[in-house]
């Protein structure tokens, strides 16, 4: 499976904003913090279908990190927001 990098959230934006397929969004509870993450199911099932998925930070205390995380596909970053 393909490894996933942390962006900024408006990299996060604009590589969703530019992804030439449609997303679907999901979230799930089944980790801590919650994760929300788009999709794209016409590479599979899930989870090779997610492109993007972000830890959504509600309780700065108890998980330990202030905001929320943003993580895109590493192909993406290179190809989307560099312009390559």
């Amino acid at each position: 499976m393909e490894q996933f990098i942390e962006v900024t959230k408006e990299e996060y934006y604009a590589v969703i904003r530019s992804y030439p397929n449609t997303l679907n969004w999901d979230v799930y509870f089944v980790c801590e913090p919650p994760m929300g993450t788009h999709n794209d199911f016409s590479k599979g099932l899930w989870p090779e279908s997610i492109v993007g998925k972000i830890n959504l930070n509600d309780n700065q205390e108890h998980y330990g990190f202030k905001d929320s995380q943003y993580f895109i596909l590493n192909s993406l970053k290179s190809k989307k927001i560099n312009g390559k």
